[in-house]
Parts: C-alpha cells; structure tokens; sequence
C-alpha cells in the first residue's frame, strides 16, 4: 500500500478543509484499506450525531461482520466497523470511541504524555511525536501515537486518521481517500460504474435453463455504444444491437437461430436504493425480488479484478463459501435478533457483480431446479478487446461456435466425479478448457473421453472443445454438484 502522506515542510501550502484533530467529522466518508490490499475495504462515516451536555455524540455507520457465537454460515448485520459505533467528543480534544468498548484518543496531549486507551484490554497510548507531512499532496500537521500493545496510529488535523492499528495488531488501516473533498482512492458509484463511452462495445452471454421441463434458452447480445446524453443522476445511450438466440435443452442441443438487428436506447438511472452505490460490507436489502425469494438480503464485498476495475459483488455461487442470501433473524421460527443473518438455504446460487465502467457485469441467480445468467463476457473499449468479443458476422449468421460437432455429447449432467464425452474416436486428438461461471480457466488437458471433475467446487461449468490446430469444434454447459 501505497503511503499517503511524506515527512517535510512543503514549500507550497494548500487550501484544507479544518478538522482540527477530529478523527472523522460529520460531512465526510473515509476510505481505508486493511494493510496487504490493493482496494478500498472500509468506510467510515457519520450517519447522524446528537448533543449530549457538553459533549457531541456521533453515530457511526453500521457493517455486515462474521458471527462468532451463531451457527455456522450466519451473519451479522448492524454491527460496529473498525472505529466503534459511537464517537463521542469531549472538551480539551478528546475523542472516544464507543461500541464494544473503548478506544480514547487525546489529540491535544503533550509529547510524552501517556493515557489508558483501550479499556477492555488495557492498552495505553503515548504522544510519540508531532511534525509535518503531505497528505494527499495537502501540508498537514501530523501526530504518531504509540500503543502498548505495538501498534501505531498516525492522526493527521486537517485529513483525521492517516493509519489506525486495530484488534489484533496486524490489522492495520491506511487511509486511502476522504469522499467529499475528492482526494484520493474513492468508492465508485452510479456516475462511475455505468461511465460507458462513445465507441465501447459491450458482449453480453444469457442462459436460462428449467430443469423441470428439460429446457432453457442462450442468448449473445452484442451492444456498440454509438453516442450518449448525460444529466445528474442518469445516462442514456444511443447504441446499435446485435443478438442471436436459440433453445437449449439439457443435454446441451441447440435449436433453431433467431437473430435482431437494431437501433435503441439504453438507460440508466440512479438512486439511493442501487446496489452500484453501495460501500464495502454496506447491507443490501432485497437483491432478489421478493416474489422469488421472500425477503432476503445481501451485503457488498469491494475488490478490484485482474485489470485493476473496481468491482463490488454481492451473493455468492460457491457452494461451501458464504452464502448467497440471507435472512433476518426475525424471520426465523422461533424469531431471533434482528440482526442475525441467517442463510436462505432454498436459494442455491446468487451472486451479482458492478464493475467501473462496465455496469452490471454479471447476475447468476439458481433457485431449486432452475434458473438464470446475464454475464459480460467481453467489451472493447479504447481500440482493445478484453475477454470475447464476436465479430458481428459470427452473431448474423450463426453460432456455429457454440453448436454441437457431430456426435458429441456428455453424461451425467449434473456431474459429480466424472464428466464423460461421447463423440471422440479412438487416437483422436483433442484439447480440452473447462472454464467456470466467472470465465476463468479451471483445468485444461489433451485427449480422453472421461474428465476427472471432483476436484471442482460446485457449480455451473463450460467445456470446450478444441482439435489438435487449436480449433474450436464444441462448447457446452455442464453442473458439478
């Protein structure tokens, strides 16, 4: 992680928004990252505050944390981030900070000085230092306060905690950015999220399948955006789209090739509610229409993907891992806290996906004996093409890509230990790719009618199928229970 701040006197000083030593203050967000990460993983703001006496209390935001005294796989919701849930300001510059217990920092304190700051574990602080650095670029005064237990906090007047060390000691917070003056890392939203440019080209894959009627239907939607209109709260894209469609059955046959061709509009708008906004470990209320899945909800993990796009996902569709949805506690029979999140364990997979400047990237969401995908699996942007991109001849005229080779089948589907191929003649010479629902390869091997899957996690799966020239000849779907 990269330092924010650095040791000197500038020579030029720049205009800073006063915090005078507050931690946080009311109007403002602060983004950090856990020491080790590339990503904004918290963020702190204050959400409403109240005078009490002499002293002003701040409510903090609530986050979504594990459960360590619940069943396993619960969640918690309402719970305090790194920085308590209350912060209260006394006079002489002292801050503490509230729920669960107690973390005192005394920002006027002389060099030297010691006090008691954590009072659950007896954790005392001492003054270390004060000096001048750059923060943001921005000269500020700065203060290193050194803590019993090893760990250091840095506290910056103007910018509020440059470094926190929390519970244990290797958790270590730097701040990354402050939403509200613009600088540094921030937590991308609507105006980020679905910023397409004039020119992008945007390759969309659907399937849907219903297991109780044996059927289902694949879609390629190719989408160049052609020009845009912009006002506060909205976009809206002039674009020109080309699609293909065809019925699928459970084996993996296809039928017959529908295919469009048009002008439209494509638009967006924002809001409170969309999960675009959300912020790292922010709970999100209803992901899943109710009439799907009752009522439900998820929580936002931020992470950045391999091209360094910031993502924010919710759900997720590893059987084993997290679950994809959950419900509250007073939900359950007998009710519980409100605040527990429990699994909604009828709901096998969901997991929806926004990336900067892509949009809604990905929606999987698997209920019993059916469901449904709407994944990006390629766009151009700039002149460069990331992931699969069709030529617009390919998606016209065809999909002969994605239509069965003579002969060839799998079996069982779903599968558990085995994936067998019919189709390969003996001494046939084939290469095989088994990518998973997010398009990352998973194993890849030459030749053989029976694929050995039980090392794969639970999930949806396609295989392709190659000749020894590299050819594509075959691509299907299949489920590893």
């Amino acid at each position: 992680m990269r330092s924010i701040f650095t040791s000197g006197l500038l020579l030029l000083l720049s205009q800073v928004t006063a915090q005078n030593w507050a931690p946080v203050n009311r109007s403002e967000k602060f983004n950090f990252s856990l020491a080790g990460l590339n990503y904004i993983s918290n963020t702190i703001w204050v959400d409403s505050a109240v005078s009490t006496g002499q002293d002003s209390v701040f409510y903090l935001n609530r986050i979504v944390t594990d459960c360590d005294t619940c069943m396993a796989g619960y969640k918690l919701c309402n719970q305090a981030g790194f920085l308590k849930k209350q912060l209260f300001k006394h006079a002489g510059g002292i801050y503490e900070f509230r729920l669960p217990g107690s973390l005192v920092f005394q920002t006027l304190a002389a060099i030297g000085h010691q006090w008691l700051y954590d009072t659950a574990n007896s954790v005392t602080a001492t003054m270390s230092s004060k000096s001048f650095s750059a923060v943001f670029g921005i000269n500020d005064s700065i203060e290193r306060i050194n803590l019993s237990n090893g760990g250091v906090i840095y506290l910056s007047k103007n910018h509020g905690i440059l470094q926190f060390t929390g519970m244990p000691v290797s958790n270590i917070y730097n701040l990354m950015g402050i939403e509200g003056r613009n600088l540094g890392a921030l937590v991308p939203k609507f105006a980020q999220i679905y910023n397409f440019q004039v020119g992008d080209v945007l390759q969309y894959y659907h399937y849907d399948m219903n297991y109780g009627v044996g059927y289902g239907h694949e879609n390629l939607t190719k989408i160049t955006v052609l020009s845009r209109d912009s006002t506060q709260g909205s976009y809206t894209y002039y674009i020109r789209k080309i699609s293909c469609s065809w019925e699928t059955d459970i084996i993996g046959h296809h039928g017959d090739t529908t295919h469009t061709y048009e002008m439209a509009t494509m638009s967006f708008q924002d809001s409170l509610t969309l999960p675009a906004n959300c912020y790292p470990k922010q709970i999100y209320e209803n992901p899943v229409p109710t009439n799907l899945a009752g009522q439900n909800t998820s929580f936002t993990m931020v992470e950045t993907d391999s091209m360094g796009l910031y993502c924010k996902n919710f759900g997720n569709f590893n059987y084993g891992d997290d679950a994809p949805l959950y419900v509250h506690g007073n939900s359950l029979n007998p009710p519980q806290s409100y605040e527990i999140l429990a699994p909604l364990t009828f709901v096998q997979a969901y997991e929806s996906t926004y990336k900067t400047g892509l949009g809604n990237t990905y929606t999987y969401l698997w209920i019993f004996e059916g469901g449904e995908l709407d994944e990006l699996i390629g766009y151009v942007r700039n002149g460069d093409t990331v992931g699969t991109v069709y030529g617009d001849d390919f998606i016209l005229a065809g999909v002969h890509g994605l239509s069965p080779a003579s002969g060839f089948k799998i079996y069982p589907d779903p599968c558990t230990d085995q994936l067998h191929i019919t189709g390969i003649t003996p001494g046939q010479s084939c290469y095989m790719l088994i990518k998973d629902i997010a398009g990352r390869d998973i194993l890849t091997l030459t030749g053989g009618s029976i694929i050995d899957v039980s090392a794969l996690k639970p999930g949806i799966y396609f295989l392709f199928l190659s000749d020894d020239q590299g050819h594509n000849s075959w691509r299907t779907r299949f489920i590893k229970r």
